[in-house]
């Protein structure tokens, strides 16, 4: 069996909700990616998290260098604008790269499963932290819902989608350069890019 990075938000979810998602995962290691690792929500702050997980005999890892800078996570409370912090916060992550590459040593040596509090995926950092390392030679990406298991399918994904549509000869003529910006640009917006 091939190893798998996954990610999960629990936002939405009590401490044991999670812990049961990671077990049905066979997740063995979790890594905390969040700035902070203090939550409002019970169970979920750093040394009482580190305990119910080693309670269930899933380790604790928290990963300071992976979360996302205060500067980055202040600009966007205030302008709300998903396309910058982004953009910044892939700048930021490209700076790190021996904490994405001890990232990808755990993960290729253990489940391990990138943590952090938003319960959609594409709104989180996480995703970006799971693809940077994919990147480094890490293994393939999951991200984990309540009751899903989605693979990274990535901006790669569309684009090999597109290549496709123009090797089909029905197809080729009908996806031109209009439509393949459309096509893009229509991903790009459902993760809040554009």
């Amino acid at each position: 069996m091939h190893p798998t990075l996954f990610t999960l938000g629990y936002e939405g979810l009590t401490i044991e909700a999670f812990i049961a998602r990671l077990q049905a995962s066979q997740v063995k290691t979790v890594v905390d990616v969040r700035g902070l690792p203090l939550s409002r929500k019970k169970g979920f702050s750093k040394s009482v998290f580190c305990a119910a997980l080693e309670t269930h005999g899933i380790a604790y890892l928290y990963a300071p260098a992976l979360g996302c800078p205060k500067p980055i996570r202040n600009q966007y409370k205030m302008d709300g604008n998903w396309q910058i912090y982004t953009r910044e916060f892939l700048k930021y992550i490209q700076t790190q790269d021996a904490s994405l590459r001890e990232l990808v040593k755990i993960a290729q040596a253990t489940s391990a499963c990138l943590v952090c509090f938003e319960a959609v995926y594409s709104t989180c950092h996480r995703t970006y932290v799971a693809r940077a390392a994919r990147q480094l030679g890490g293994p393939t990406v999951t991200h984990l819902s309540a009751q899903t298991a989605l693979p990274d399918l990535g901006f790669s994904w569309w684009l090999r989608r597109i290549d496709q549509a123009d090797q089909q000869p029905l197809l080729g003529q009908a996806v031109n350069r209009v439509t393949k910006y459309y096509l893009i640009n229509s991903y790009l917006c459902k993760l809040h890019l554009c």
